[in-house]
């Protein structure tokens, strides 16, 4: 049965005020009394605005509840973390970048070396951080196995600028993106990274530090964005991140997002707190705790700026602040409004004392309604006077605030960063939606120039053209949807505007390609992209459409395309015009407040092009047998959840697999199903994948039992049809993959990341194997069968050399004189063996009188029967002359030790009763904490080894009740280095790696 969820209620700000304000704000002053009124107003909670990509990536991911289990996310990170460092990757298969480099993506941050401006760090929203040492010319990933990819501030070292803080988590608001899990520091330049706490920040809006000491660090913490915590405020280190205070706090919605320090007295700092909250369908982004501090004594006690400025309100929404480092009495604040509109920008000569609204604001493209999106603000470090606002185009004054203008010239729109360079003013770096830019002109209209090779785009589909396999096509954010002529990585270019989402090019016809924009505004060109038209004609305009809108083209008859509102539509002639052919497959226009109720999948089976798949975001799932004549409900047996992809099998119109979205609340959630028979029943193939959500399933055209998934934590792949899963390839960040597409002429498969651009490996590489041995030892050979017939024995061995229990299928035949096989004469016989562990069995084989006579072989395997052979053992036996009846098929009987007659498990990748959470932070400086959940109450020993196997220390000995445990382990006694913890419970084993770094 669906459950409804209702967001949670906001929390009166009169209460806010009232009750909490006085109790929580410690060591606080103010320099004038508030508005007598201001307390006491209200405000309505604005509702979500559709078709913001907010929407579509949290809704999907929290759906049925109304936020994201930050500790889910967290825990699926972790096992996602734990599965590359126990599967070792290697180099069979190598992910290499397939472009774009020359779109860019959204950049949150710049941090750049102040006196050596060719080592530039740019952040990026889903991207991680990536570093170029020639100032922008080329670019290389060097955060992508630290933390999460959602960055949200980077600094530098004034004194030591090999010392890089990065602020993990995007602080812009948007919704498009993951919490961060802290702080991390390099002393390297960004070769290695140490974690530096914070962890429950979420999302971190400016570091601060010192420039008289290094050790002092300051930090805006914006806390859970779809939510409240009460870890957000202005948090102050001072001894270099070793341990942290909270120095400023507010409430437990009201953000710190950002901080500065007087250059030359660094004892004032200046911090902008900022109240906020969402949820998926709403968002308030103001409020009367949102304004400016200031701390006279390096953070000890702060003093709320009034003088001025905007009286505390229910609509004052975001504030940036900077300061002018050679007049560092001359700061600015941008200020915006809850809904987000902009405020204007606020001026002060004397450190804050009296502040003044310049007489002149940038134009309504600063924020238009946006500025919670935005909210930054950057003065020459030189001229006062020279001050940039960065919102969806970028302005500058140069007389001090008094008037301004847009410099944005042919840049890309939508700024979050700028670094101005101290020693040259006229040296400008700008961070947009659109990667990075660069002016040598003080930043004047016209001068920016791109940065090239930042491969951070973010796709939310993708396609391969059939006929030219070397043209990519994708749809990404703020982007467009792009397209690659030639396969090059820097000659991409957008054919079609808005954000891009589903793409299809004419399997028959390169020129024939389908492209669309949010909410499924889909449009045609028939000359190869240079030119599109709307080709929905039929189709009802007030239908509800997903964000992101799916259609498919029949893989068996081009004319023949599906798209899917909340009903499915089909055209027979190439989309010149729409029938509608189905009713209401979602719940219905009240089905709930976190999904729009609407389709998100369609496959057509390439075997049967009448059989036709639909998921949708309320978690049904419908198959039409006669091209969407009829249509039956298959969603029985599937959890109710976002459904993410349906694909249908290209061996057979009946397999189908459905993937799905989400984060688990307390209870197990799978995410990758099949079925066999067109959905009436459904087998849970997720195996021991992390708990995260899946987005993309392909089966592989030459083998059925190998499968491939994208998901929020990277490609996975299984040959086993789900048993058992492992992260895919070398070269691929930990990033989402919300698309993959495989070309099997070519036997490519290439993916579609959400901020690292798209990745592209060859099929032909992957073995296939997984490392399970097999071994056939003869008793006495050479082995003859007299004519009457006769026995021999042999012994047979299995040893599963994975770092994971396997499931294994073992078989023998035999290979007759002529060449042909015969057989099995043994099993096949399915057993779970654990990580490390031999199966041994002395058996016997009979041969019949009536073999033929000659040289035979007899053969071992071990895989997935019958296709997938990982390893195979022979010996030969020879049979001197036929004898009796001449009947070959009778008589080859086999026995001896049983392969099913006991448990075989040493270790267990997701057994039924025992679940291995892992190990949380991982790696971790001291103390990190193992997790495991346990279905039914055992005796459980949780040990820790080192990677010598020496046992270092035994966390648990004892009975534990059924749930999830958590056990502390403090790493201070150890030194540096990998470690292994084994959890016995019962029978079963599992286990994990961790490492210490200090």
């Amino acid at each position: 049965m669906k459950k409804y969820y209702l967001p949670i209620a906001v929390i009166s700000l009169l209460l806010i005020a009232v009750f909490i304000l006085p109790k929580v704000i410690q060591n606080v002053t103010e320099t004038s009394e508030p508005a007598t009124d201001s307390l006491s107003e209200s405000k309505p909670v604005k509702k979500e605005k559709s078709g913001r990509p907010a929407d579509w990536f949290v809704r999907q991911r929290a759906y049925p509840s109304s936020t994201i289990d930050i500790d889910a996310y967290r825990r699926a990170l972790g096992q996602a973390r734990q599965l590359r460092a126990q599967y070792p990757q290697t180099d069979d298969v190598v992910w290499e970048e397939a472009g774009p480099n020359n779109i860019g993506g959204r950049v949150t941050a710049l941090g750049i070396h102040p006196s050596n401006p060719d080592v530039i760090y740019a952040g990026a929203a889903d991207g991680g951080v990536l570093k170029s040492i020639d100032g922008g010319s080329s670019w290389f990933p060097v955060f992508d196995e630290t933390g999460t990819m959602s960055i949200g501030a980077i600094t530098m070292d004034p004194n030591d600028p090999n010392t890089i803080w990065v602020g993990t988590g995007e602080a812009n608001a948007a919704g498009d993106n993951y919490p961060g899990d802290g702080i991390y520091r390099s002393i390297n330049g960004g070769a290695s990274w140490d974690h530096m706490g914070l962890d429950d920040s979420y999302h971190i809006g400016r570091i601060a530090i010192d420039p008289s000491n290094s050790q002092k660090i300051f930090a805006a913490a914006c806390g859970a964005q779809f939510g409240t915590n009460p870890e957000r405020g202005v948090y102050r280190t001072e001894n270099g991140g070793a341990t942290w205070e909270r120095v400023l706090y507010l409430t437990d919605s009201t953000a710190a997002i950002d901080v500065v320090i007087n250059p030359q007295t660094p004892q004032i700092v200046y911090a902008a707190m900022w109240e906020r909250i969402r949820h998926p369908d709403s968002r308030s982004v103001g409020g009367i705790t949102s304004g400016i501090w200031r701390s006279s004594d390096g953070g000890d006690n702060w003093t709320l700026l009034t003088n001025g400025l905007p009286p505390s309100a229910p609509d004052v929404g975001r504030i940036g602040i900077t300061i002018c480092n050679s007049q560092p009495n001359v700061l600015y604040a941008l200020y915006a409004d809850h809904p987000g509109y902009q405020m204007g920008i606020w001026k002060t000569t004397d450190g804050g004392n009296s502040w003044s609204q310049t007489s002149g604001s940038p134009g309504s493209y600063l924020y238009s309604s946006f500025g919670w999106y935005f909210g930054n603000i950057y003065v020459d470090p030189v001229n006062p006077d020279k001050v940039f606002a960065l919102g969806i185009y970028l302005y500058r004054t140069t007389n001090g605030g008094n008037s301004w203008s847009s410099v944005n010239g042919f840049m890309h729109v939508d700024h979050h960063a700028l670094w101005i360079n101290p020693d040259n003013p006229n040296l400008i770096y700008d961070g947009n939606d659109g990667g990075v830019y660069y002016s040598t002109s003080g930043g004047s209209s016209n001068s920016w120039i791109k940065s090239y090779d930042l491969h951070i785009s973010q796709f939310y589909a993708m396609e391969i053209d059939y006929l030219n396999p070397y043209r990519l096509y994708g749809g990404t954010q703020d982007n467009g949807t792009l397209r690659t002529w030639t396969g090059a990585l820097d000659d991409w270019e957008m054919i079609y505007g808005g954000d891009g989402f589903y793409c299809v090019v004419d399997y028959t016809n390169s020129n024939t390609i389908f492209a669309e924009y949010q909410w499924g505004e889909m449009a045609k060109s028939t000359n190869g992209g240079n030119s599109f038209y709307s080709c929905l004609n039929g189709v009802t305009g007030s239908d509800r459409r997903n964000w992101n809108t799916p259609f498919a083209m029949d893989p068996v008859n081009h004319n023949v395309l599906y798209y899917g509102t909340y009903r499915v539509y089909k055209t027979t002639n190439l989309a010149d015009n729409w029938t509608v052919v189905s009713s209401d497959l979602t719940d219905g226009p009240s089905g709930g407040t976190l999904t729009w109720n609407t389709i998100t999948t369609i496959a057509v089976a390439p075997t049967d092009n009448q059989v036709v798949y639909v998921g949708t975001d309320d978690g049904n799932v419908w198959v039409s047998q006669n091209g969407g004549g009829d249509w039956t409900s298959i969603s029985s047996g599937l959890p109710d959840r976002w459904v993410t992809r349906v694909a249908a099998s290209p061996q057979d119109e009946s397999i189908v697999y459905v993937t799905i979205s989400g984060y688990r609340f307390n209870e197990y959630l799978p995410h990758v199903f099949r079925s066999t028979n067109f959905g009436s029943d459904w087998q849970d193939i997720s195996g021991n994948l992390p708990e995260a959500p899946v987005n993309v399933i392909s089966e592989d055209p030459q083998n059925p039992q190998r499968l491939f998934i994208g998901t929020d934590m990277g490609v996975f792949y299984t040959e086993d049809l789900g048993t058992n899963w492992q992260p895919m390839g070398t070269d691929l960040p930990l990033c989402s993959v919300n698309d993959m597409k495989i070309h099997n002429p070519t036997r490519t498969l290439v993916a579609g990341t959400h901020g690292r651009s798209m990745y592209e490996t060859s099929l032909d590489s992957l073995s296939g194997s997984i490392d399970v041995s097999i071994e056939l030892t003869p008793e006495n050979p050479p082995i003859r069968i007299p004519a009457t017939g006769g026995t021999f024995y042999y012994n047979i061995a299995a040893t599963n050399n994975e770092p994971l229990s396997q499931d294994v299928t073992v078989w023998c035949d035999v290979t007759l004189p002529n060449g042909s096989s015969f057989g099995p004469v043994l099993g096949p016989v399915t057993v779970t063996m654990g990580s490390g562990v031999t199966i041994d069995r002395d058996r016997q084989q009979d041969v019949p009188a009536g073999a033929p006579a000659g040289l035979y072989q007899y053969n071992a395997y071990v895989g997935v029967y019958p296709n997938t052979i990982w390893d195979d053992d022979s010996f030969p036996f020879t049979k001197l002359s036929t004898g009796g009846d001449g009947i070959l098929i009778e008589n080859w009987h086999n026995s001896g030790e049983s392969f099913e007659d006991e448990a075989i498990f040493a270790s267990s990748s997701q057994p039924d009763d025992l679940v291995l959470i892992g190990a949380y932070p991982n790696p971790f400086n001291p103390t990190t904490v193992i997790s495991f959940e346990l279905r039914v109450a055992s005796l459980v020993t949780l040990s820790i080894y080192d990677i010598s196997g020496r046992k270092v220390v035994e966390l648990v000995n004892g009975w534990r009740d059924a749930g999830t445990h958590e056990v502390k382990l403090d790493g201070a006694g150890l030194a540096s280095g990998i470690y292994i913890y084994i959890l016995n419970a019962g029978e079963l084993i599992s286990s994990g790696k961790m490492v210490l770094i200090k």
